[in-house]
């Protein structure tokens, strides 16, 4: 997408918004144009603010400001966003992305230096789940196209590990494997009521 493009979209979105209407979605294959943008090797004459809000389907989409002291969007091969970024904050402060539009999917650094538990974080940061999650949405035209989305932990971004196919419970590791375990063994709470099932029926046949 070409910095034309780029700066039409973003009067489309100050247009908008001056009208109070829902907001465009944030436009797809924009990294390389924005990871130019951001490193100040093309300029164009307006700004990139605009581009941090945008709605799909109803829902906010949220982007970082790109920028030499904010974000260089680091881009995939195909030209598609990588799913993990970091900022240009100096700081440890990695978030993730959707490929198709750099939309934020998980950005727990910040509460989590407030509530004084980054160490708790997986480093380095894993976006694997979330980032596909969103994936899947972006692309799907139909509620059949969605019957299998996956379902991550909000505070880790591994994947959880029992996950829903659309005929089958399925149990999965953190990383996205499929498990040798069968439900509900995969689960801790499926564990403890296994295991309560079990003691009730060796309690009953004792007496």
């Amino acid at each position: 997408m070409g910095v034309r493009v780029v700066l039409g979209y973003l009067a489309v979105m100050l247009a908008t918004a001056k009208c109070a209407a829902p907001l465009p979605p944030l436009p797809r294959n924009t990294c390389r144009t924005y990871n130019l943008l951001a490193a100040g090797i093309s300029k164009p004459g307006g700004t990139t603010k605009a581009v941090l809000t945008g709605s799909f389907h109803g829902i906010p989409q949220h982007m970082e400001t790109p920028g030499k002291s904010t974000w260089i969007p680091n881009c995939a091969q195909d030209g598609s966003y990588a799913r993990y970024q970091v900022r240009e904050s100096g700081q440890k402060d990695a978030f993730c992305v959707a490929p198709q539009n750099g939309e934020i999917v998980f950005d727990p650094f910040p509460a989590a230096r407030v509530a004084g538990n980054v160490s708790a974080l997986p480093d380095p940061l894993y976006c694997d789940c979330l980032s596909k999650s969103r994936e899947i949405i972006l692309d799907s035209s139909t509620a059949a196209d969605m019957q299998w989305i996956l379902t991550c932990d909000m505070r880790t971004g591994f994947h959880n590990p029992l996950q829903r196919q659309p005929d089958s419970l399925v149990c999965f590791d953190q990383m996205g494997s499929r498990s040798n375990k069968e439900p509900p063994l995969c689960t801790k709470e499926g564990k403890t009521k296994l295991a309560t099932t079990a003691s009730s029926a060796t309690f009953g046949h004792a007496h």
